[in-house]
C-alpha cells in the first residue's frame, strides 16, 4: 500500500494543482468581452482549421461567419473541460487528504459548484461579462462527469484488483 509520507506528498501536490487550476480559471474569468471574445475566436479558427475541410477552402467572411456561429459551443465545452479538470485535482486532493474515504465525492463536488459559483459572480464584475446561471451548471456538470469517471475506473480497478489477488 501507500506510505504515509507518499499520501502527504500526494495530498500537498493535489492541493497546489487544485490552487493553481483555480487561479487559472479567475484569470480566463478576469479578461474583459472584447479578450475573451478574441481568444475564443482564436481558439474556433485552430479548430476549424484542423477539422474541417469546407473551413479551409472558405473566403474570409464565411471563415468569420463560421467562427461566429461556432463560438458559442466553443466557449461552453471550454467551461465544461476547465471545471473536469477542477473535478479531477479537486477530487484527489480531498480523495488523499481524507486517507482514501468514500465521503470524497461529496467534498469535492460542492467545492467545484461553490467555485463555479462564485466564479460567475466575479464575472459579474468583468467589463462586458456577465455572470450565468447556465454557465454554474455547464461548469458543474464537467466536474460532475470527472468524479462519475474516477468514480467507475475506480470500481473497475477495485474489481480487477479482487480477482487477481497479488
Amino acid at each position: 500500500m501507500f506510505k504515509k509520507r507518499d499520501i502527504k506528498i500526494k495530498a500537498v501536490i493535489f492541493c497546489l494543482l487544485t490552487l493553481i487550476w483555480m487561479v487559472v480559471i479567475f484569470m480566463f474569468s478576469a479578461q474583459n468581452a472584447d479578450d475573451s471574445t478574441e481568444q475564443s475566436s482564436f481558439v474556433t479558427n485552430i479548430l476549424m482549421s484542423i477539422f474541417s475541410s469546407v473551413y479551409r477552402d472558405s473566403d474570409i467572411s464565411d471563415k468569420m461567419q463560421i467562427i461566429e456561429s461556432m463560438s458559442f459551443a466553443i466557449r461552453k465545452t471550454a467551461h465544461f473541460s476547465i471545471y473536469s479538470v477542477l473535478g479531477l485535482f479537486s477530487f484527489l486532493s480531498v480523495y488523499y487528504l481524507t486517507k482514501f474515504s468514500d465521503k470524497t465525492p461529496f467534498i469535492s463536488l460542492p467545492i467545484c459548484f461553490i467555485y463555479a459559483c462564485s466564479d460567475e459572480i466575479h464575472q459579474l464584475f468583468v467589463p462586458g461579462r456577465s455572470g450565468q446561471l447556465r454557465d454554474v451548471f455547464i461548469d458543474f456538470s464537467g466536474a460532475l462527469l470527472m468524479t462519475f469517471i474516477i468514480l467507475v475506473i475506480r470500481k473497475i480497478y477495485r474489481k480487477i484488483k479482487t480477482k487477481n489477488p497479488v
